[in-house]
């Protein structure tokens, strides 16, 4: 048999053994969804279908993260919410979706920022940053770059570090500032080496090895390619191996090494056999075509570059077939066959006038998207100034308040010592002039007992004496002493009462208006909670004469009940 033939059997094989494990897989992940009833996983495996779909089957890879995010919406799961909004980002941005890409992941940011999810928020950022260097605004992304990798870099997430520096370096290399660009990339090579990052060390590998070629480093690059080719093969990313191929190729065609270069498009060929990419197929057969005509193979550079130039046409690559039909031109000048040069210059020309209007085209509408995304950020913005504003205006308002609360409870417990110490003030004279009163009442009691014996003693001499002027000057004396004693101990008594209760009169004669002189005399005494013996000693009444106006005074004071103690009542006035 034919091995080349054999060779074709053998990829058509292997493509369809291939396809036939993605549908199992796919067929898997579907009847997880189906069975699984955790809504956070079903999230998780409709984003792992989605990408299992690719952009292979753009609406169904579609579909399944829409799905995704209606299902997180639905259960309040924010986190979830924001992972699926950057998958649909990456989705559009795969397709060319630029502007549909940024809404989303616009949406993802501005979610995670104020829902405080950090490590999503550098996600959804760094996606930003990728899709701007895709159309060439460079500063906008280093921007974003660093900003993610400072809050990369806070979190200790070390592969977002990795990625985040590739990503820095490539903008460098874009802008040919290489030695930055070998800077940053060789450090996100060996952050990615230190922690295993099979990926994040294959891109950073491929990355490198372009700044190695700029600068004519050529078997450097080679070997950078090499080792990220290998990784490429342990992560199963088929589509990068096989670009890394390519260029391998086309930097062996660089060194004149036209077998090595056949080897490698070789090898990219069979690897788009099983993972068709056609940007890549159209790469392969143009480096493929250049090494025939490396050899003077004219015939296969021909068969090659216009199949190359074919695919190119019919995937709508431009810029590819613009590269194929200039190469075709430069070969047909070569050997001066005018006519076909002519074709093929025409075609260079049609194709160089619509990518730069196409060119022209996007870059008008890009400006117009950026416009319209900065627009949107400056509202953002000046919305989110708002509310700070507004929560400062409501923080502040609350610190004053508090301010305030704090001041009137100050004041108030300060008054309320000061009332405090001036009750404290007012019953300690009070109490001094109680006691006073009480020593008064005391000294009242002593003196007109000790006068009481005097006259006592008078009467017994009266008795003695024979004489009746005498006698009736004794009995004069007497009287007089009875008399003064009661009138002055009353007066001296009712100014120390009246000091010490002072509206206890103005209280007792609005309730009990038709009390005599006698009778609030007595009241007073019982507001001392003075004793029969002791308001007798004082006034000079019997003990007897005293009972019956206690009883007197009852009956005014509408007292019928024996319960119903006299000088309890009489204190509580």
């Amino acid at each position: 048999m034919d091995r080349g033939l054999l060779f074709f059997i053998i990829c058509i094989l292997v493509f369809k053994f291939s396809i036939g494990q993605n549908t199992n897989e796919i067929d898997s992940l579907e009847r997880m969804i189906i069975v699984n009833p955790d809504d956070e996983l079903q999230v998780d495996l409709l984003l792992q279908l989605s990408s299992e779909y690719g952009i292979d089957d753009f609406q169904k890879s579609l579909d399944y993260a829409h799905n995704a995010i209606e299902l997180s919406t639905r259960r309040n799961d924010i986190k979830g919410q924001i992972l699926s909004n950057i998958h649909i980002a990456k989705i559009y941005q795969k397709k060319g979706g630029i502007k549909e890409a940024f809404d989303y992941v616009i949406e993802a940011r501005n979610l995670a920022k104020e829902k405080n999810y950090t490590n999503e928020y550098a996600q959804a950022i760094y996606l930003m940053a990728n899709i701007y260097v895709e159309i060439g605004e460079y500063e906008k992304t280093a921007e974003l770059c660093f900003e993610a990798l400072k809050i990369f870099e806070e979190l200790q997430e070390k592969q977002g570090i990795c990625d985040v520096l590739g990503m820095i370096g490539g903008n460098y290399y874009m802008q040919g500032e290489l030695d930055e660009a070998e800077k940053y990339l060789q450090q996100s090579i060996d952050l990615s080496k230190s922690i295993n990052y099979k990926k994040g060390l294959g891109k950073g590998l491929t990355n490198i090895s372009a700044v190695y070629n700029m600068r004519d480093e050529t078997e450097k690059a080679i070997e950078y390619l090499y080792v990220g080719c290998r990784l490429f093969q342990e992560t199963g990313e088929k589509v990068r191996e096989g670009v890394a191929y390519c260029n391998i190729a086309l930097y062996y065609l660089k060194l004149n090494e036209v077998d090595s270069a056949f080897k490698y498009t070789n090898l990219s060929m069979q690897l788009n056999e099983l993972e068709p990419s056609n940007r890549n197929m159209v790469l392969t057969h143009i480096v493929r075509a250049r090494s025939f005509l490396q050899i003077e193979d004219t015939a296969m550079f021909l068969s090659n570059m216009k199949h190359a130039l074919e695919i190119a046409d019919e995937n709508g690559l431009k810029s590819l077939s613009y590269n194929a039909a200039s190469n075709l031109l430069d070969f047909y000048s070569s050997i001066e066959d005018y006519d076909m040069a002519f074709h093929y210059g025409r075609l260079q020309y049609a194709l160089k006038d619509s990518l730069d209007r196409n060119r022209s085209l996007s870059r008008l509408s890009q400006l117009q998207m950026l416009y319209q995304i900065e627009k949107e950020e400056q509202e953002r913005k000046l919305n989110e100034q708002r509310k700070e504003f507004i929560s400062g205006i409501i923080i502040l308002t609350l610190i004053i308040g508090l301010i305030l609360l704090v001041f009137i409870v100050f004041r108030y417990r300060v008054n309320a010592h000061l009332s405090k110490l001036k009750n404290e003030k007012l019953e300690n004279e009070l109490y001094a002039q109680q006691k006073d009163l009480a020593a008064n009442v005391m000294s009242l009691m002593k003196k007109n007992e000790m006068l009481s014996e005097i006259n006592e003693k008078l009467i017994k001499i009266r008795k003695e004496l024979k004489s009746e002027d005498a006698k009736k000057k004794i009995a004069n004396i007497a009287f007089e002493i009875e008399n003064n004693t009661q009138d002055k101990s009353w007066e001296e008594f009712e100014i120390r009462f009246k000091q010490v209760h002072t509206d206890f009169y103005t209280k007792l004669m609005d309730l009990y208006p038709g009390l005599t002189s006698n009778e609030i005399r007595l009241c007073a005494f019982l507001k001392l909670n003075l004793t029969t013996k002791e308001i007798s000693s004082i006034t000079g009444q019997s003990p007897r004469s005293l009972e019956v106006a206690r009883y007197r005074l009852r009956k005014k004071l509408n007292i019928s009940s024996s319960s119903t103690n006299l000088t309890t009542l009489i204190n509580n006035i």
